[in-house]
């Protein structure tokens, strides 16, 4: 059995991902974040999945926080990671509404990208960015199926039925479209979105980032948006 560990900067689209992966034939998950390697190394938090799963060949954990432990991952032969990154405009906005300062976000936003670049060229680390996944998902998804031999393409279309609630142990209770407000509404919206197809969610920054805001974030991620975003004509998202 290999290890994947999903990370990345929060509201990059880590759940989406581990949706896809938990509703793939021959993948065991944890559908809760176990923050598990702040405290245990690789080897352990392995030794006490193996106790529990035989039968798969693929086991997934998503906590974002692992972004801060790539080298304990990449130190392991059997574990692997897959970092999801998204523009910062929409990951700040949507940290924003959570209840963070724009300052906050920012802060995290840069802080977790950063923790993950000097591990981007190892061949134990791939870097997925949101707006390819959404916008071009059947490619996107076949290369990561062929990268780690379960079938995404099938988790994918899986995920849309899947009726399993996530999140249970940091307190989820439901399956709910809410507005994302509070602890509560927060990870019902998460188990809600997790099973919607595929979709460019972007652009909802602009209703909820001041001019001044986004020029901010804008000003304090140049050196992101010019390395990951060059591409990207943040103008033409909806």
């Amino acid at each position: 059995m290999k290890f994947l560990f999903i990370c990345g900067c929060g509201h990059s689209g880590t759940s989406l991902l581990l949706g896809i992966f938990a509703n793939a034939s021959k993948v065991a998950v944890t559908r809760d974040e176990t923050f598990a390697l702040n405290k245990l190394s690789v080897q352990d938090f392995k030794n006490s999945v193996k106790k529990q799963v035989s039968s798969a060949s693929l086991f997934v954990e998503k906590t974002p926080r692992h972004v801060y432990f790539l080298e304990k991952i990449c130190a392991d032969e059997e574990s692997e990671a897959l970092v999801m990154l998204r523009n910062p405009l929409d990951v700040v906005a949507s940290l924003k509404k959570r209840g963070f300062s724009v300052e906050q976000s920012i802060g995290r936003y840069i802080n977790d990208n950063l923790a993950w670049q000097r591990y981007s060229t190892d061949k134990k680390v791939k870097v997925v960015r949101y707006e390819d996944l959404v916008s071009k998902p059947e490619s996107v998804l076949k290369e990561l199926t062929e990268h780690y031999g379960v079938d995404l393409l099938e988790g994918d279309q899986r995920r849309q039925k899947d009726s399993r609630l996530y999140f249970k142990g940091q307190g989820a209770t439901r399956i709910e479209q809410t507005d994302g407000k509070g602890e509560d509404a927060h990870l019902a919206l998460r188990n809600y979105q997790i099973r919607q197809k595929l979709e460019n969610m972007n652009g909802q920054w602009k209703t909820r980032l001041t001019q001044k805001e986004s020029e901010m974030v804008m000003d304090w991620c140049a050196p992101a948006m010019k390395t990951f975003y060059a591409d990207w004509d943040m103008n033409a998202e909806s």
